[in-house]
């Protein structure tokens, strides 16, 4: 389900509505080259280490609070028993 243009060459894919066998997918030019410099540009940006430390914060915290809640169920099962 792929066409050709015969001006650039690109190989464009038709979209499907039936997914009933895996196909390869196949990008065209454009496509690659717009998602590529979009990625490219996401990594330029600077290390900003505050953020880094709110989401690593966040992480153990989170860790933490998880660890918590399931020792103090494992407490309140372990006094049912």
């Amino acid at each position: 389900m792929s066409s050709t243009d015969p001006a650039t060459g690109l190989v464009t894919t038709v979209p499907r509505t039936d997914f009933t066998s895996c196909d390869y997918v196949i990008w065209s030019g454009a496509d690659y080259v717009t998602t590529v410099v979009k990625y490219n540009q996401v990594m330029a940006e600077p290390f900003d280490p505050a953020v880094a430390g709110e989401y690593f914060v966040f992480a153990f915290a989170s860790t933490v609070g998880l660890w918590w809640v399931a020792h103090s169920v494992g407490k309140v099962v372990g006094m049912l028993r």
